[in-house]
C-alpha cells in the first residue's frame, strides 16, 4: 500500500459511483429551470422569437426591392403591407376552416 492509498477514504468508491447520478439529478434540476424560465419570459420571448423567424423570410423582398431602385422606405413599407396581407389571408383561410368544420361536427356525432 502506497501512501497515496492511505489518504484515501475508505468510503471513497461509494462517492464516486454517485457522480454519476448526481450528473443527471443537477441536469434534470437545469432543465426544470430552464423550462420554467421559458414559461415565465413566454409574453416576451414568443414574440422575439416569431420575429427572428420572419425576418429571414421577408428580407430579401425588401432588399429586391432596393436593388430594383425602390427607396429604402417604400420598400420597407411595401414588405410590411405584403406580410400583413399574407398574415390577414393565413387569420382568414384558417377561420372559414374552423366555421366549415364547426357546421360539419354534428355530421360526425356518433347516432
Amino acid at each position: 500500500m502506497t501512501s497515496r492509498d492511505s489518504n484515501q477514504h475508505p468510503h471513497q468508491h461509494q462517492r464516486i459511483a454517485l457522480m454519476p447520478i448526481l450528473r443527471w439529478l443537477i441536469a434534470a434540476a437545469c432543465i426544470v429551470v430552464i423550462v420554467s424560465g421559458l414559461k415565465a419570459a413566454a409574453p416576451v420571448a414568443n414574440p422575439l422569437l416569431l420575429a427572428l423567424l420572419i425576418v429571414p423570410m421577408i428580407l430579401p423582398v425588401q432588399q429586391w426591392l432596393i436593388r430594383h431602385h425602390v427607396s429604402r422606405p417604400i420598400a420597407t413599407a411595401l414588405t410590411v403591407i405584403v406580410l400583413l396581407f399574407g398574415l390577414v389571408s393565413v387569420i382568414l383561410f384558417v377561420g372559414t376552416s374552423v366555421a366549415h368544420m364547426a357546421r360539419q361536427l354534428p355530421t360526425y356525432a356518433p347516432k
